[in-house]
């Protein structure tokens, strides 16, 4: 025979709506002990001391052979000096000179005796 009744209310039951059912309280209690588990303080690290062997691995550093000494040039201006300057260069060298370089590295830079920049820039 078929009851005529209006379907069961959440909280309505032989729990009553006051009394939580049984797997309601097996659910709050695995909720709050999965909470305490992620508050729980956690241990200190376990920090090792390093070991006085050579580590395994070497550092990578590139060694590179020191630059060939250079003699200075300070010898009488010859025809083949005046060709190792192009005068498009002038303006580069008078920039060098304005944020600091010197006309030895200057001319030590194109190869010239001093002499040779001082009359490319106009000077005595």
């Amino acid at each position: 025979m078929i009851e005529n009744r209006p379907p069961r209310r959440f909280g309505s039951g032989p729990e009553g709506p006051d009394r939580p059912s049984r797997d309601d309280r097996e659910q709050k209690a695995r909720a709050r002990q999965a909470a305490e588990a992620l508050f729980a303080p956690k241990p200190p690290p376990v920090i090792e001391k390093p070991s006085i062997d050579p580590p395994a691995r070497q550092p990578r550093i590139l060694k590179h052979a020191p630059p060939a000494a250079r003699a200075r040039t300070d010898v009488v201006a010859t025809p083949a000096a005046a060709a190792a300057i192009p005068p498009p260069h002038v303006a580069r060298i008078r920039a060098w000179l304005k944020y600091g370089m010197t006309l030895a590295q200057v001319a030590d830079a194109y190869r010239v005796p001093i002499t040779e920049i001082k009359r490319l820039l106009g000077e005595s």
